[in-house]
């Protein structure tokens, strides 16, 4: 079962971004195409570089194509033949240990995959400032894991 996150109301600080030189590649997954402009244009005024992608078959060629990616930022319901949940699971194939943030307007009453255990969900609808708080953390725990390991 994923683990919701009930981000705290974060200030929308513009202080806020990532370290120069460290700028991590997120994959933003979305079918929603207002949603998609606006957390990738956020993601990147954080410092991120960002590949949006509008359903789960281009996110998946794109990691399967080589594309640089150190998060995957994925709504669980997508348009088209694959869903969030499987975009998860045959991204962690392709890439083992590729850390994952789900976004979901149902509060993840769908999410049955075993492989889900520990993901972060992010219930919509979401601040920008849940949405920080949520892509730093997640990335910060992947860096140490890597520092670490």
């Amino acid at each position: 079962m994923a683990t919701r996150i009930d981000a705290p109301a974060v200030a929308d600080e513009p202080g806020v971004h990532v370290a120069e030189g460290c700028a991590a590649h997120v994959l933003v997954v979305e079918d929603y195409a207002p949603l998609r402009a606006l957390v990738s244009l956020h993601l990147e005024s954080l410092g991120l570089r960002v590949r949006a992608a509008r359903d789960g078959d281009t996110a998946l060629a794109s990691l399967a194509d080589g594309a640089p990616c150190d998060l995957v930022l994925c709504d669980v319901v997508l348009t088209g033949g694959v869903d969030g949940v499987e975009v998860v699971e045959r991204a962690r194939a392709l890439r083992p240990g590729l850390p994952v943030v789900l976004m979901s307007g149902s509060g993840g009453r769908s999410l049955p995959s075993a492989a889900l255990h520990g993901v972060p969900l992010l219930s919509k609808p979401f601040t920008l400032g849940a949405l920080t708080v949520v892509v730093l953390d997640a990335l910060g725990r992947a860096a140490r894991r890597t520092s670490s390991g």
